[in-house]
């Protein structure tokens, strides 16, 4: 009889320590894992094929999906997230990427959950195969996919002439497979606006989901550069939790993958959940699980090999607003007790241009070891005070850089950007161009800028061979338009900037 008591005892002591494990992995952070997939794709884009094969080569991309979802609920993943473009690749038209696509129910009128009702979504196979994925691994599952809805000209002046509407989406399951999230990509890049339509803005293509750990949004790759819907998400509705499938191609120094994805994280102060596509011949690669002002707890960039990387982290949880004081656990320093000082200088005479991400930059050189410099454009001006490490003799070319205008190359929004980079080669000719190696180290840098009020700021700091340096060794706080090292950072420095998205400024 005691040890039945016993007995009955420990078990409703484990029920309840596992309750209040429950409660304080919820209020604490959750594990996750973000895939960087390797699409395995027909390459034969130009002519349309049969719905039977477009399944056959999205099935050996949810092959691979299935596997990593299995190894990443072993270790205790609680949300997984695999990229854009994973299951079909690049290429198609609005033609040919049809047999690819499915009809995806909104997900807040009614309970979708296509693994449970193999019969009601045998036409959409994709979303059946990850409801089950989410389903077996109970796993949140993420993922970017193909999505279309057809309409009636007659009764849809915005109707395409094809009579449907085709997306780039995202969905999310929970882990009974259920549907809870949908989302169609607003912010189309380049040849994307030739296949896919631009999601809507209202209510029904709000991609926000809830699970037991956290509510989390959804956004896709370009869209990371806009106010929609991300200023919604984060700031209307407090959305601490962003997920980022992305096809995302690199632009060396300022607009590399994790470089972006961390400053954004950074400058939002949100959890960030970053899964791309891992084509280094293409230029794509670059993943990772950042929080908020602390940085990447994980991340990934490999441009040497072929293959994928499953990143698994902890996250914490954000809480407060990161806009309203600095974090005493990074800095308690400010502006005037920086060992290395802000000192505006009056504007180079001798300033020259360069083409940095299809935009045309004013810069001035680095022809010292150690000094200060600004340069402007327009009402802009940013400065750098810099001393270079005293046992170093290298002769690389750096230069400060400032834009103040329209980006224009593949849509057209404001921005106010200041970097101090490394230059591709000897010559001035050569800053600008994209560069990911150096041998350069700064044991100072202030650098800064007298940014207009609105202007959202990321910073970012980037190390020899696309390294990002721990965030406790370089400063950035509120409203981030000083970014500044004091002898903490003892790799070769590429590049340090501030990025700043006017969006206001934004064609309406």
């Amino acid at each position: 009889m005691r040890n039945h008591f016993i007995g009955v005892l420990t078990v409703f002591l484990t029920a309840v320590l596992r309750r209040h494990d429950g409660a304080l992995l919820r209020d604490n952070g959750y594990i996750a894992a973000v895939y960087e997939h390797v699409p395995v794709s027909d390459q034969d884009t130009h002519h349309v094929p049969s719905r039977e094969k477009a399944v056959k080569w999205m099935n050996l991309n949810l092959d691979v999906y299935k596997v990593q979802a299995k190894l990443a609920s072993s270790k205790g993943s609680q949300i997984i997230v695999f990229p854009e473009y994973g299951l079909f690749g690049f290429g198609h038209d609005r033609n040919t990427i049809l047999p690819f696509l499915e009809t995806i129910p909104f997900p807040h009128t009614k309970h979708v959950n296509p693994c449970d009702d193999p019969i009601r979504y045998n036409a959409t196979k994709v979303l059946r195969r990850l409801s089950c994925i989410a389903k077996e691994y109970s796993l949140v599952v993420v993922a970017g996919m193909g999505a279309v809805t057809y309409c009636d000209r007659s009764e849809d002046v915005y109707c395409p002439s094809d009579g449907r509407y085709q997306y780039n989406a995202a969905v999310a399951f929970d882990v009974g497979g259920t549907l809870v999230g949908r989302y169609y990509k607003i912010n189309l890049f380049g040849d994307e606006k030739n296949t896919f339509n631009p999601g809507g803005t209202d209510k029904t293509n709000f991609g926000v989901f809830h699970t037991a750990f956290g509510s989390f949004g959804l956004i896709i790759c370009y869209d990371m550069l806009f106010s929609e819907p991300s200023l919604k998400l984060i700031y209307d509705e407090s959305i601490k939790n962003i997920v980022f499938p992305a096809a995302w191609f690199d632009g060396l120094p300022t607009l590399t993958a994790v470089n972006i994805q961390q400053a954004w994280a950074m400058g939002h102060g949100v959890n960030l959940l970053a899964s791309n596509v891992h084509m280094p011949n293409e230029g794509a690669t670059g993943s990772g699980i950042y929080n908020g002002l602390n940085g990447a707890v994980k991340y990934h960039y490999d441009m040497a090999t072929n293959n994928g990387q499953l990143l698994i982290g902890w996250v914490p949880t954000i809480k407060g607003d990161h806009r309203c004081c600095t974090n005493a656990d990074r800095t308690s320093a400010s502006k005037e007790t920086i060992n290395s000082p802000l000192k505006w200088t009056n504007e180079a005479e001798d300033t020259f241009y360069g083409i940095l991400d299809n935009d045309l930059y004013t810069f001035v050189l680095l022809e010292e070891d150690h000094g200060s410099t600004s340069v402007c454009d327009g009402w802009l001006c940013c400065n750098a005070s810099y001393t270079k490490y005293p046992a170093n003799y290298s002769t690389e070319v750096y230069a400060l850089g400032v834009f103040n205008g329209y980006h224009s190359a593949y849509s057209k929004f404001y921005l106010q950007v200041c970097v101090l980079l490394k230059c591709a080669g000897d010559s001035p000719s050569k800053c600008g161009s994209p560069v990911s190696t150096a041998s350069t180290i700064f044991e100072k840098l202030s650098l800064s800028g007298n940014f207009d009020h609105g202007v959202y700021l990321f910073p970012m700091v980037l190390n020899n061979n696309v390294v990002l340096p721990p965030i406790s060794r370089w400063n950035s706080i509120y409203p981030y338009d000083h970014v500044w090292i004091d002898g903490t950072v003892h790799d070769p420095l590429v590049s340090a900037a501030i990025y700043g998205r006017w969006f206001e400024r934004d064609p309406k």
